[in-house]
Formats: structure tokens, C-alpha cells, sequence
């Protein structure tokens, strides 16, 4: 009977997470893909399990069910309805804005871009125009102004673009 006992604690202890060729024992993580820590688990019955315990962003661990911010990015590890695990990035409320010439401006900045066109940096990184500068003086978008004798003209479309020059209405 010892014997017997002996022989089936020799197979738990044997046996654990067997995953792409390598086995894991109980409690124990490893990576895979660069995107996912995986744990073996003994489960409820006294099987081996497989978990995602979390998801990798650059090294970093991300815990199922949380995120981090790292940098003006913000990493989400879902689980999603169907038991998946998935990773997702969006832009982290105080993300700075780039602009045209790649210097970084804060939530809240104003800046003039390309000598003409004053922008405004919202929250997650989004740049918003908010009108012209023509010789000091701020023109509101699709609006024009006379000064010192020539007519300035500042134009915002609806599919995003903008424009200033001067001269008469095109």
C-alpha cells in the first residue's frame, strides 16, 4: 500500500503544465510571445491548469484586469467575455501633443505652428486648431481681418483641413 502511495505522490510531483515542449510546475511563470505571462496551477480536481496571469508591454506586466501608464500610454490586460485575454493602448488623459516639428506641448498649452496657425493641446494628445496669427493678432477660424491694409483670411473646413493667406476671398 506504501508503495502504492508512493508511486502516485511520484506522478503529481512528475507531471505539471506541459507547454510547447517544457514543464512547468505549480506556481510557476514564464513568457510567452513577448506578450502574455503564463502560470501553471494545480487545479480544484488535481489537474494541471494553464493561466494568463497578465499581459507584457516592453517588460513591463500588466495584471489581468488592470492597466498601467507607462509613458503618455495606457495599457489595459481585458478579459474579455469569452475568456481571451487581450491587450489594449489608449492615450493617457495627460498625453502630451506633438507638434509639426516634434517639440512636445502639454494639456492646456497654445502654440503657433508654421508661423500662422495657433493650436491648442487637448487632453490625450489630441491638437486642436483654434485659429490664425497674422501680424500679432489672433483671428478666430473662418474669419478675416484687415490689417494694416491687407486682408487677412483664416479658414477651417469640416473635414479638419485649414488654411490662411491674404488677400481677396477665394
Amino acid at each position: 500500500m506504501l508503495k502504492i502511495l508512493a508511486f502516485f505522490v511520484f506522478l503529481l510531483v512528475a507531471h505539471g503544465c506541459r507547454h510547447k515542449g517544457n514543464v512547468y510546475s505549480n506556481g510557476e511563470t514564464w513568457d510567452e510571445n513577448n506578450a502574455f505571462r503564463m502560470r501553471c496551477d494545480i487545479d480544484s480536481n488535481g489537474g494541471w491548469k494553464t493561466a494568463v496571469v497578465g499581459c507584457l508591454v516592453n517588460g513591463n506586466l500588466v495584471k489581468v484586469g488592470e492597466k498601467k501608464t507607462i509613458g503618455d500610454i495606457v495599457h489595459h490586460c481585458d478579459r474579455q467575455s469569452n475568456g481571451q485575454i487581450s491587450i489594449r493602448h489608449t492615450k493617457s488623459a495627460t498625453a502630451a501633443c506633438v507638434d509639426a516639428d516634434g517639440k512636445r506641448h502639454s494639456v492646456g498649452d497654445k502654440w503657433v505652428q508654421r508661423t500662422h496657425f495657433e493650436m491648442l493641446c487637448e487632453p490625450e494628445g489630441n491638437t486642436k486648431f483654434v485659429g490664425c496669427v497674422a501680424e500679432g493678432q489672433h483671428l478666430g477660424p473662418n474669419s478675416s481681418r484687415t490689417i494694416h491694409g491687407v486682408q487677412h483670411h483664416c479658414d477651417s473646413k469640416v473635414d479638419g483641413t485649414f488654411r490662411y493667406y491674404t488677400g481677396p476671398k477665394q
